[in-house]
């Protein structure tokens, strides 16, 4: 093998291994984006829950 054979070699292997790395970091940031949506929505579903109140007050005939 010559020079130009080894180095296509070594840099196939460098681009597979950095493809490899690039996936599992963008599957683990979607996974945590997965979870913190989660926790937003339930956040959210908590404060737009209608707030029911009833006033009982006396009325008077004028």
């Amino acid at each position: 093998m010559d020079i130009s054979t080894k180095v296509n070699i070594a840099l196939s292997i460098l681009s597979f291994i950095l493809a490899l790395i690039s996936s599992i970091t963008v599957i683990m940031t979607l996974y945590q984006n997965k979870k913190l949506i989660k926790q937003n929505n339930q956040a959210l579903e908590t404060s737009l829950r209608p707030y029911i109140s009833i006033f009982f007050g006396q009325h008077y005939n004028l």
